[in-house]
């Protein structure tokens, strides 16, 4: 029997298909017989008709050679094929940027602000002036202070003379030498609050908030200004505690900060020696460098911590492992079908599947390496059906696997 030319081949699958309906149709309008015998008569007929058309497809598949464009029961997947490689599962916390140096500029003692020598976004120094107090309240009780030592010591020295010519009581003396060291340390300390009028910068930074003006009152404890160094900043994040095991004190993890559309690598500096009972989670703090002073106290930022990572493992799309009524989980592998190019045979093969993140899961045993996994379209074939596959490059080796460095073991069968 001589082969048809390849071109006719391509063409045979629709040719065929023509054949079948217009003979089954008698090459008109189809209609049904009106009595059951008639009827029935007519299936048997058109059941022997085709019968003989499948046996002549047959007869015409094998003289063209298998090609698998004449499987006319095949399914057209996706596939794909399998490659170790490294797993890591991350997890997203939710974090905030803070500064580790935040200085409020307050006064010890109230007064009325005469001067603010510096403005908003300027750079300081510790120690460097910022504003200057007026301490009405304290030039007056430096006056009465002064008026109350020029009289004690009066005081004292006439006591010393009477003293000195047997008036008086040595007990007297004592009580006006003792009224003269009171009023001077009284006034020491006066004098310490008068130093205190000049409030200077804490910490070095940049003045970051100033809420005083000239001629507005100050008084203890009250936020005059913030000065921020912000050189360096940490990223905070609340770990939920059933990850305590997966964190470690100097472990690297990925940092995102949405707003700058940034993404770097940082080290865990410290950990929150407690667990937070209201949420159960516990704090990880991660210092970043700021020379260019782009990450802001407040900033809000993703950290992803991998919490678990296995290297050279078989994973697969988590939407391509299906599962049994009874819970066992499978894949469908496209097998090459021997001495027809191109044509597959779906398997399905039970699989053992480990951790999992959003899109992937571990296989442990069941697939190997090379293996073609049906990655779309595997809801819709069965177990020894005919496949094509779409788009399959570059085409499978058909030499035997390596064995990988860790050869994974035979799913069970099935019960």
């Amino acid at each position: 029997m001589s082969r048809l030319p390849h071109h006719s081949t391509a063409l045979l699958p629709a040719l065929l298909a023509a054949f079948i309906l217009f003979t089954a149709c008698g090459g008109g309008d189809f209609a049904v017989p009106e009595t059951r015998e008639e009827q029935l008569s007519m299936l048997d007929e058109k059941q022997r008709e085709e019968r003989k058309l499948r046996s002549e497809i047959t007869l015409l598949e094998r003289a063209i050679g298998g090609d698998s464009t004449t499987v006319t029961d095949s399914r057209l997947v996706t596939a794909e094929a399998i490659t170790l490689a490294d797993f890591e599962r991350e997890i997203e916390l939710q974090a905030t940027v803070e500064s580790d140096e935040l200085g409020i500029v307050s006064v010890e003692v109230p007064g009325r602000v005469s001067q603010v020598m510096v403005r908003e976004g300027q750079s300081v120094r510790r120690g460097q002036a910022l504003l200057r107090v007026q301490q009405e309240s304290l030039g007056i009780q430096v006056a009465d202070l002064q008026a109350s030592l020029d009289l004690a010591r009066d005081l004292a020295a006439r006591q010393q003379r009477l003293r000195a010519q047997n008036i008086g009581t040595e007990v007297q003396l004592l009580e006006a030498n003792n009224a003269v060291e009171r009023i001077e340390k009284q006034m020491a300390q006066v004098r310490v609050q008068q130093g205190k009028s000049l409030v200077t910068a804490p910490i070095s930074g940049t003045v970051e908030n100033k809420m005083i003006n000239p001629g507005e009152l100050a008084t203890p404890g009250m936020p005059l200004m913030q000065i921020l160094d912000a050189a360096t900043v940490k990223v905070v994040a609340d770990v939920p505690e059933t990850y305590l095991k997966s964190v470690k004190k100097g472990q690297t993890v990925r940092v995102e900060f949405p707003s700058i559309n940034e993404t770097k690598r940082a080290r865990i500096s410290d950990i929150g020696r407690t667990i937070d009972a209201a949420n159960r989670t516990f704090r990880i703090e991660l210092d970043m460098p700021n020379p260019q002073r782009l990450y802001k106290p407040n900033m809000l930022a993703n950290v992803y911590l991998v919490d678990y990572a296995k290297a050279d493992v078989v994973t697969v799309p988590s939407e391509t492992i299906l599962e049994e009524t009874d819970g066992r989980e499978y894949v469908f592998v496209a097998s090459p079908i021997a001495g027809k190019p191109d044509a597959y045979e779906a398997k399905k093969v039970y699989v053992t599947t480990g951790e999992n993140d959003a899109t992937k899961r571990e296989v442990t045993s069941g697939l190997d390496p090379g293996d073609l996994l049906v990655s779309k379209g595997m809801r819709s074939i069965a177990a020894g059906q005919n496949l094509r596959i779409e788009g399959l490059s570059p085409k499978p080796s058909t030499t035997p696997k390596p064995t990988a460095a860790v050869k994974q073991t035979e799913a069970r069968p099935a019960q």
